[in-house]
């Protein structure tokens, strides 16, 4: 145990002692500033030694610039991994065998907390100590473990990622939508680090990071609000994107065209930590020689094509060099630098039938009599996007009025993905690596259409006369889940298509 560094008050009261009056010693446990983990309890101990007499309790009050102290260490111990305790700026402690004990639980960012002591010995004036404990920088996080050296094999030590990728944040009226998401974070040794600050920036909507407390671990949340005050940006589409660019209006106001991705949300997570490695001789350090996964500055890449455009991306969040500018990797293995990890959230709305985009086509197709014919049913909202759906309900049902049938009955199960390849997770994609946009194929037959097969089912006599028949289909889908009170809203829509069975030839 030593004593910290001194402040004045406490060298004021040592050199009183030194002329026969009571002083109060206070020390820690450390011999080293530790990291600011919110894990690491620090031992204070505060030595009163001749203040006792036998006229009653001795209480050593102890304060700090924090709520973070405890009375006893087991306090400070979180019953379950992940939690974090919750002290107070204040404890009393009594006095045993002289002394008094307390417990400061580390912050979660580095910092210098200045800690009291002060007791108030019989029938004399209170006495006080005081020390800084010093916590250093938060630890760092592990962009993950390479096995040997194996791009395709790596276990990724930093991770984000939210509970949808479709969400129908373009629907109105609603509540607030709130999507569940998930950070991992861990160190070389792959212990979880819950607790490391983070820095996340968002194109539209937010993100609520929630700090741990003594009933629930630290939790992220983004959100769409009820009310928007940002959308995602206007963005110029990429090649995959072309056929399915659609003058017009749509719901990006002022937009000169809609595509898929003028719906598509990036969001940024960023943290200090070091480059994954391949740790080849197994001592817990890079060495020279050791393969590593080299990572660019990252930033939030609004519109998608891998290059930090300042005009449409914002300022650059992560400037590790001062130099002012986005650098890709430098060739060199970094053990304390800005690690960014991507994810996306699609923004749908509404199923749209305006301008080409839902329905039906033919529009009005005509079927041989004792034949079937081929219909393309395209389910989109206006930027051309598969609707959104969270309810057990949703899905699309077909009516059918006439003597047809659809057969084979068709698979009309409603995708819940984004309908855009992305390509945002690490290792396969790091800033500034690899180049070329994240955004890629659209997923046009999995999500947004379906190939649907009418066939006529009169009888022979019946096919000598003409028949109208009608397809309908109710698509019933739900925008998303709501921590709110008030019910989140499925909206059932329609699209129709009509046409005529035909007489077979030789019908009188």
């Amino acid at each position: 145990m030593r004593a910290l560094r001194l402040l004045p008050a406490v060298a004021a009261a040592l050199a009183a002692a030194g002329c026969g009056q009571s002083s109060i010693v206070l020390s820690t446990d450390l011999d080293r500033p530790v990291a600011a983990d919110g894990v690491t309890t620090v031992e204070l101990t505060a030595d009163v030694a001749g203040l006792e007499d036998t006229s009653g309790r001795l209480i050593v009050a102890f304060r700090a610039g924090a709520p973070l102290l405890f009375p006893r260490r087991e306090d400070a111990i979180p019953d379950y991994e992940g939690l974090r305790e919750i002290g107070s700026d204040e404890v009393d402690v009594e006095v045993r065998d002289g002394v008094a004990h307390a417990y400061l639980l580390a912050p979660i960012q580095a910092s210098t907390l200045e800690v009291e002591a002060s007791v108030v010995p019989p029938d004399s004036d209170p006495v006080t100590a005081r020390i800084e404990v010093e916590f250093g920088p938060p630890p760092l996080v592990s962009a993950g473990d390479m096995v040997g050296g194996n791009l395709a094999q790596v276990v990724p030590n930093f991770l984000f990622e939210c509970a949808a990728d479709n969400i129908g944040a373009f629907v109105t009226p609603r509540p607030d939508i709130v999507v569940p998401c998930t950070a991992v974070l861990r160190d070389h040794a792959g212990r979880d680090i819950p607790h490391v600050p983070l820095q996340i920036q968002v194109e539209a909507g937010r993100m609520v990071d929630l700090p741990a407390d003594p009933t629930a671990p630290r939790q992220f949340f983004y959100l769409a609000p009820s009310v928007l005050d940002r959308r995602p940006a206007d963005v110029a589409p990429l090649s995959a994107e072309e056929p399915f660019t659609i003058p017009g209006a749509g719901l990006t106001p002022g937009a000169a065209e809609q595509n898929p991705r003028d719906g598509l949300v990036t969001i940024l997570v960023v943290a200090r930590g070091h480059e994954a490695y391949s740790d080849l001789d197994g001592n817990g350090d890079w060495d020279p020689g050791e393969p590593f996964i080299d990572e660019g500055e990252p930033f939030l890449d609004v519109d998608d094509d891998g290059v930090h455009d300042p005009a449409i991306d914002g300022p650059h969040c992560c400037d590790e060099n001062g130099n002012h500018r986005v650098d890709g990797p430098n060739g060199v293995w970094d053990g304390d630098t800005w690690l960014g990890r991507t994810t996306h959230i699609l923004w749908s709305g509404p199923v749209a039938d305006e301008s080409g985009r839902s329905g039906f086509t033919p529009a009005e197709p005509a079927i041989a009599a004792g034949a079937s014919a081929a219909i393309t049913m395209t389910v989109v909202d206006a930027n051309f996007n598969p609707v959104a759906m969270f309810d057990s309900s949703d899905g699309i049902r077909i009516d059918l009025g006439g003597p047809v049938e659809l057969f084979p009955p068709p698979d009309l199960k409603l995708e819940p993905g984004a309908g855009i390849e992305l390509r945002n997770r690490f290792p396969f994609f790091v800033f500034g690596d690899r180049g070329g946009p994240i955004a890629g194929a659209i997923r046009v037959d999995l999500a947004r259409r379906w190939q649907l097969t009418a066939r006529d089912r009169r009888s022979a006599s019946g096919q000598c006369v003409e028949a109208d028949w009608t397809l309908e289909a109710e698509i019933e889908h739900t925008p998303g889940p709501s921590l709110s009170s008030a019910a989140m809203p499925s909206l059932r829509e329609a699209l129709a298509v009509s046409g005529v069975l035909e007489v077979a030839s030789g019908c009188p």
